[in-house]
């Protein structure tokens, strides 16, 4: 279980690096290295999981070092729902870290003699609830992050808005003369634009 916990750690290590290397430098190379990374890691971390769960014969989601990694794992597959559908990648440079924080715990994390499974975890309502809550707390991870970076960007922009107003005119029609904007403010408008859909509360 723990060497296939390390290359799990390892990917997301991986994955965190070259997902901030990517959001700093604007490569998209970087970006499909740490999205592959994040694909090995994941598959990976299933195979720890059932392992866990063949061997120590309950559902590996009781105690403190089993948590972490379950969690990991569900923030894991709540990012990446989120990257396929959104292609929001600024969420990963505050996402791997914390993914690869906690992966790093339950690498660490010894389990003691106390820490046998109650009589209560050998219900099937045990793995469906719990794993429910896991996914929940996943799901408020991302959105609260994306969220935070939404208000910095849209704050960003306007910042930028009215630092470059006097100039806006003058520079677009010299730059673009149908009025178009500059790829700068086009990507970071697209950008803004992805994470509102995640930030914005659900229509009633």
């Amino acid at each position: 279980m723990k060497s296939f916990l390390v290359a799990v750690v390892a990917a997301y290590l991986i994955a965190a690096i070259h997902s901030i290397l990517a959001f700093v430098n604007k490569r998209a190379a970087l970006q499909r290295v740490a999205e592959w990374s994040l694909a090995a890691g994941f598959v990976v971390h299933i195979i720890t999981l059932l392992e866990d769960w063949t061997l120590d014969g309950h559902y590996p989601l009781f105690n403190l070092k089993e948590t972490l990694s379950f969690l990991a794992w569900a923030l894991v597959a709540v990012y990446g729902v989120v990257l396929y559908r959104y292609r929001a990648q600024a969420i990963g440079v505050f996402m791997m870290p914390l993914i690869s924080i906690l992966s790093c715990a339950a690498l660490v994390i010894q389990t003691g003699p106390n820490d046998a499974p109650a009589a209560f975890s050998a219900t099937w309502l045990f793995p469906v609830h719990t794993t429910l809550l896991i996914f929940a707390y996943a799901a408020f991870f991302v959105v609260f992050i994306a969220s935070v970076m939404y208000l910095l960007q849209e704050r960003e922009l306007r910042d930028t808005g009215k630092a470059r107003r006097p100039q806006a005119r003058a520079c677009d029609t010299r730059s673009h003369p149908h009025g178009g904007s500059c790829r700068h403010r086009r990507r970071c408008g697209e950008d803004a634009q992805s994470l509102h859909h995640l930030a914005r509360p659900p229509r009633r």
